[in-house]
C-alpha cells in the first residue's frame, strides 16, 4: 500500500472507481481484510440499480474486486492501474472461504474489550498508507456520557494491531477502565456533534 493516499471508507463509497483507460467500473462497496486485519483488497459493485437487482435475485451475485496494488491513487474517483479486464470476479459474498473477512461483516461484528466486556461496534476504517485504524462506538458509553450533560457521540479510534479477530469477535488489548480514562482526558463539552478519541 505504499503511496495510497489516506482515506476514511465511509467518505470514499460515492467515488466512482475507473480503470486505467479511464473506464468508469463501479463503486466501493466493501473492503477485504485477511485475518490479521490487515486491508487486502478493495470491493466493487455496479452501484445502487444493480445492487438492488442482485439482492432481488434477479441477476448473478458477482462482485468485483482490486487488490491495494492495483489503485492508483483516490481523487475526486478511484484511480486504478488495470484495465477493466484484469479486475478480479466472485461469486462469493462473504470471501471468507479465501481467507478474507469484509468490512460489512466486521461492522456485525462484537467487540469485547481485554476482560470480556462489551465495548461496541466498528463504524469506519482509517488507512493512512500502511498503518490501518477501527473507528467503532459504544451505545451504552455514550448513553452514560448522555447522563452526565455531554451532548456529543462519541467514537473511538484505534489501531488495528489492538484487535484479535477470533470466533466472531474482536477482542481489543485494553480494558473498559483504560478507554474511559483516556476519553476523559480528552474529552470536551459540546451540545451535539460527535467527538473523535484516539485510544493509541
Amino acid at each position: 500500500m505504499m503511496g495510497l493516499p489516506s482515506f476514511r471508507f465511509s467518505e470514499i463509497r460515492r467515488k466512482v472507481v475507473v480503470d486505467v483507460d479511464d473506464q468508469e467500473i463501479g463503486e466501493p462497496v466493501d473492503l477485504g481484510f485477511d485475518f490479521l486485519l490487515e486491508p487486502k483488497i478493495l470491493v466493487i459493485g455496479g452501484g445502487f440499480i444493480e445492487e438492488l437487482l442482485e439482492e432481488m435475485k434477479l441477476r448473478d451475485n458477482i462482485d468485483e474486486y482490486v487488490y491495494f496494488d492495483m489503485i492508483d491513487y483516490i481523487d475526486d474517483a478511484i484511480y486504478l492501474n488495470i484495465r477493466e479486464e484484469e479486475i478480479n470476479r466472485t461469486d462469493n459474498p462473504h470471501l471468507v472461504d479465501n481467507g478474507l473477512l469484509l468490512f460489512t461483516d466486521l461492522t456485525n461484528t462484537p467487540i469485547v474489550d481485554a476482560e470480556g466486556m462489551p465495548m461496541g461496534v466498528v463504524k469506519d476504517v482509517i488507512i493512512e498508507g500502511n498503518q490501518t485504524y477501527f473507528i467503532f462506538s459504544d451505545p451504552e458509553f455514550n448513553q452514560t456520557m448522555h447522563k452526565k450533560g455531554f451532548g456529543q457521540k462519541f467514537e473511538f479510534k484505534l489501531h488495528k494491531s489492538k484487535f484479535t479477530y477470533s470466533h466472531g469477535l474482536l477482542a481489543v488489548s485494553l480494558t473498559v477502565k483504560e478507554r474511559d480514562e483516556k476519553t476523559f482526558a480528552q474529552v470536551v463539552s459540546k451540545s451535539r456533534g460527535k467527538q473523535l478519541i484516539s485510544l493509541d
